[in-house]
């Protein structure tokens, strides 16, 4: 498994089969793909035609704030049926050479955190395909932050917006960034609760409503 062809055409295929999913879900018509066939059932981008992966892209070690080293990690992973890890360190990247087979992609990246420009809590934005070591300039500002990291090959996505309650103003004011995590185990946490009224959905992807609607079921 060659680790651009997999970030590349996985971002691309999921993002056509949820688009797909949720226009075949609001006019109620048979899903089809571009040949008139089966495509994703509505609402369901998993039911579509292709290879699907078991991904892990958010993943810490002792590296920074993790509780195991990345070999352990990458057993665990492993072990757990995963085919792809991207190990994204708090800061920092980690050198995963002879961690891939043709069976497991051991991918390296980052987890960076620059300021926002609203006064809210920082950005959390997890970068994938980075070369080892990188090292960046936590002063930068964000859009700089994001610049220099795809400069240096790598792919951004904007991290757990619900748990840093963060709203369109905070999201709007960096692009760049080609996806965004919709869950992980902080989900359930949020970091500044927000009036209802104030968690605007935002429009940058489509799943992006999920992360919006339980920023809100949250808020107090």
């Amino acid at each position: 498994m060659k680790r651009r062809t997999f970030i590349h055409s996985g971002f691309a295929g999921v993002r056509a089969a949820l688009l797909a999913g949720r226009a075949n879900a609001q006019n109620n018509s048979p899903p089809q793909d571009g040949g008139g066939k089966p495509a994703a059932a509505p609402g369901n981008p998993f039911t579509a035609a292709g290879n699907w992966y078991k991904a892990a892209l958010h993943v810490h070690t002792t590296t920074s704030d993790g509780d195991v080293d990345v070999d352990t990690r990458l057993k665990q992973y492993r072990e757990a049926g995963f085919q792809v890890v991207a190990v994204t360190d708090h800061w920092k990247t980690n050198d995963l050479a002879g961690r891939s087979d043709d069976a497991f992609l051991a991918i390296s990246g980052m987890e960076m955190h620059p300021k926002t420009g609203t006064g809210a809590p920082d950005h959390h934005f997890v970068v994938l395909d980075l070369p080892h070591p990188l090292a960046l300039d936590k002063k930068q500002p964000a859009q700089e932050m994001i610049d220099a990291v795809k400069r240096a090959g790598g792919m951004v996505i904007y991290a757990h917006p619900h748990w840093t309650a963060h709203t369109l103003l905070e999201m709007e004011e960096v692009g760049g960034y080609v996806a965004m995590e919709v869950y992980n185990t902080l989900s359930f946490d949020c970091q500044r609760p927000l009036p209802r009224e104030t968690c605007v959905l935002p429009t940058v992807v489509a799943i992006t409503s999920c992360v919006a609607r339980a920023c809100c079921l949250y808020a107090k």
